[in-house]
């Protein structure tokens, strides 16, 4: 089997640097990216939480809000300063998604604490990302390590026929 080159398929992943590698070279066929820094940063890499979006790429939200919950798929249809609009998948309606503040305890006296877009890009996804959401089609690389993982990976299809595989595990 080959592996569907929709952009509307994505690919579950064993490990966060697949992921990676997948998302960024969707990521760099965007001529139009805008990189969005974090705001009012504390105790944060700066570079680990910027996010280049651009009108067209495929996102999923990591929070839950009232328009949308976290693991939400869509596609960005519009991006000011400080809105980025999805058309999610699921209904079908564009949300206005908004920075928002994200805080970590690192201990008792410390934390770490910065604003952003809660968007991912959704082009790849680990099996756990993946977990909660139901595709037509999806495409699934090899080197999972838990027969859980698999499983996951293998559930968020509706059918085995919308599954594409290109070897064994």
């Amino acid at each position: 089997t080959q592996y569907a080159e929709d952009d509307m398929v994505p690919y579950i992943c064993p490990q966060n640097e697949i992921v990676d590698t997948i998302n960024r070279r969707k990521m760099e066929r965007f001529t139009n990216r805008i990189v969005f820094t974090p705001r009012e940063c504390l105790n944060v890499s700066v570079s680990e939480h910027t996010l280049e979006l651009a009108v067209g790429m495929r996102v999923m939200t990591t929070r839950n809000e009232l328009q949308f919950k976290n693991g939400d798929i869509g596609t960005i249809t519009r991006i000011t300063e400080s809105t980025v609009y999805v058309q999610m998948d699921e209904t079908g309606e564009e949300v206005a998604v908004h920075r928002v503040k994200y805080e970590e305890e690192l201990g008792e006296i410390s934390y770490r604490c910065y604003n952003q877009f809660p968007l991912y890009l959704a082009y790849a996804m680990t099996a756990e990302k993946s977990q909660g959401a139901t595709f037509r089609e999806i495409n699934i690389i090899p080197g999972f390590f838990a027969p859980g993982q698999l499983y996951v990976a293998l559930s968020r299809c509706e059918s085995v026929a919308g599954i594409h595989i290109t070897s064994r595990f």
